[in-house]
């Protein structure tokens, strides 16, 4: 997730670093079990700004997606709940952050 993070030119708070960071693993394993591209799955622009924005619910995550992809409509709940998390990411309480 660096890569897309290092091509940004914003900072995000932690919440929204680990957001982005749990939607890039997401697009992996997604990708890889649906045997198709990563920007098929979420581009990378549309997965920025879900992470720039947290959006609080599913319609907001729909919105940051125009169009929203098929495969995150599939996924709508799960990427629901990987926002969520994110919003609630406390960096103190980590054992693995980076800093």
């Amino acid at each position: 997730f660096l890569d897309v993070y290092h091509k940004i030119r914003i900072t995000l708070k932690p919440q929204q670093k680990e957001c982005l960071k749990q939607l890039h693993s997401w697009r992996d394993q997604t990708a890889r079990t649906e045997d198709e591209s990563t920007a098929f799955v979420l581009p990378n622009h549309m997965m920025l700004k879900i992470s720039e924005l947290l959006p609080p619910d599913q319609e907001g995550i729909l919105a940051c997606c125009n169009p929203p992809p098929p495969i995150v409509r599939l996924h709508i709940p799960e990427l629901h709940l990987i926002v969520e998390k994110a919003r609630h990411y406390n960096p103190l309480l980590d054992p693995k952050r980076e800093e």
